[in-house]
């Protein structure tokens, strides 16, 4: 299985190569071969300043001595969150707008990887702002799997505090000065990778959504209204302009789209098969309908169970408790 090592940093960069270290130390068998980091313009910056392109080659070349460890050299790549209009990079998460763009491109990162079956996820919430982490287990709640991982790296003062130079892992130099001039060892220093819990829903996820691609928002919401019980999403089918609006999106309809929502919604009984509903319409022509609309509402991000409480199948599920159910207006 190929390990992925997701991290999100901010200026403290040498969080990277603590948990580089921690890994080789103690799970050598899922040292990442691929590395991918999220972070600000800002970020960036002070990972090119701190960790030149030689840093990392040579501290896979010292986890290799060290440990005596066969460690691949990560392939890395590095991505920075850009502005609501993608015409630049942000410096840093200003404002509820760029939390939201950011949730949504942290989601989109995170999917890529964990879709793919051989891939295993490590996912490092030790870098960046405090909204940043929280983004990130958000997102590894909503599609972890029980074989990925969170962590968090620790190291005692005065290590995490901004050293000259910076401190990036053991015995890279011989000494470094704190702030106040005090000059501490570079050798042995402890370092300290801890598993953060999480409840990986992918499956719950997979269950609602299948293979939407719905915005980081979106999901939200939607799992806030799954968690409360008394939540009805309203739908409005709005006849004469042959419109569907639900969930806050609207949805554009055909005729023929129009027709086979109507009669449905007006029923008093649910129908066993297309051509005991279709009365005066084809039952064919029924069929595809449904199955357009149904499209349409996946396209829109709509959950899965939501979809089957709009417009049920005939065939494969048991027929609704309640026909129609709450929530479904013809305006």
């Amino acid at each position: 299985m190929k390990t992925i090592l997701l991290a999100i940093l901010g200026e403290s960069p040498g969080v990277l190569t603590e948990t580089l270290w921690e890994l080789a130390r103690t799970a050598p068998d899922q040292f990442p071969s691929e590395i991918s980091i999220l972070t600000t313009l800002r970020g960036r910056e002070i990972l090119k300043r701190q960790l030149a392109p030689r840093i990392l080659p040579a501290l896979i070349q010292k986890l290799r001595k060290e440990f005596q460890a066969d460690l691949p050299l990560p392939r890395t790549t590095l991505y920075v969150f850009p502005s609501r209009d993608n015409l630049e990079e942000l410096v840093d998460l200003q404002s509820r707008e760029d939390v939201e763009d950011a949730g949504d491109l942290m989601l989109r990162w995170v999917r890529g990887f964990v879709l793919e079956e051989n891939n295993r996820v490590i996912a490092s919430i030790s870098g960046g702002r405090k909204s940043m982490t929280s983004l990130l287990t958000t997102c590894m709640t909503l599609l972890g799997r029980p074989c990925d991982r969170m962590v968090h790296v620790h190291v005692p003062s005065p290590y995490d505090r901004p050293l000259k130079p910076p401190f990036l892992y053991p015995g890279q130099v011989k000494h470094h000065l704190t702030p106040e001039g005090d000059s501490v060892p570079g050798e042995n220093v402890p370092i300290t990778l801890i598993d953060m819990p999480f409840i990986p829903l992918q499956r719950l996820y997979n269950a609602y959504w299948g293979k939407s691609t719905a915005s980081f928002s979106e999901m939200v919401r939607s799992f806030q209204n799954i968690m409360n019980p008394e939540y009805v999403s309203p739908v409005t089918l709005l006849r004469s302009e042959k419109r569907l609006i639900a969930d806050e999106n609207e949805i554009k309809l055909s005729e023929m789209d129009v027709q086979v929502l109507e009669q449905l919604w007006t029923r008093k009984l649910f129908p066993a098969t297309w051509k005991e509903f279709a009365d005066n319409l084809d039952p064919e022509d029924c069929r595809k309908a449904a199955e357009r609309v149904r499209r349409k509402l996946q396209a829109a991000h709509i959950s899965l169970p939501e979809i089957q409480r709009i417009l049920p199948k005939f065939r494969g599920d048991p027929p609704p408790p309640q026909w129609p159910p709450e929530g479904l207006e013809i305006s």
